[in-house]
This record gives C-alpha cells, sequence and structure tokens, in this order.
C-alpha cells in the first residue's frame, strides 16, 4: 500500500455526516494505519518515523500478542480434537 494516509484520508474522515462518525474512530485507532506509516516514514520517505507511531504501534503489537497468548492457552487443550 503506497498511497497516503495523512492528511487526505483523514480530512476527508471530517466531512462524515454525524451519524458515521464512529467510522472515523475506528479507522484511526486501527494499528494498521499507523503500522503502514511506519514503513511509508522508512522507505518511501527515508527518514524515521514519529515516535508516537512507534509507541502506539509497539503497544498495539504487545497487546494483541498478549491476547493471542491467552486465547492459545485457554483453548490448546481442546485443538488436538477440534483438528
Amino acid at each position: 500500500v503506497v498511497y497516503p494516509i495523512y492528511p487526505l484520508h483523514l480530512s476527508l474522515l471530517k466531512d462524515l455526516p454525524a451519524r458515521w462518525e464512529w467510522v472515523g474512530m475506528v479507522y484511526r485507532w486501527n494499528p494498521m494505519v499507523e503500522m503502514l506509516e511506519l514503513f511509508r516514514y522508512t522507505f518511501l520517505y527515508s527518514e524515521w518515523p514519529p515516535i508516537r507511531s512507534l509507541v502506539f504501534t509497539s503497544l498495539a503489537a504487545i497487546t494483541c500478542a498478549g491476547f493471542g497468548y491467552w486465547v492459545f492457552r485457554k483453548a490448546s487443550p481442546n485443538f488436538a480434537r477440534e483438528i
């Protein structure tokens, strides 16, 4: 994905009707948006990404890994039967 997310798409999200404002909130909190921006900063712009993006993406990755590990531990006794 090489098209820019900021600021064009976020400015389009500001024009949403009031009943669709939640779409903009979900979009902004999507961890993949920040992850794609990290790749863009590095490979397209040849500069270091902002610290805020690095921290947010790292926290999202750690949270997802922890949740995935928790789910795995809870469901692992049933894996053999389910497969």
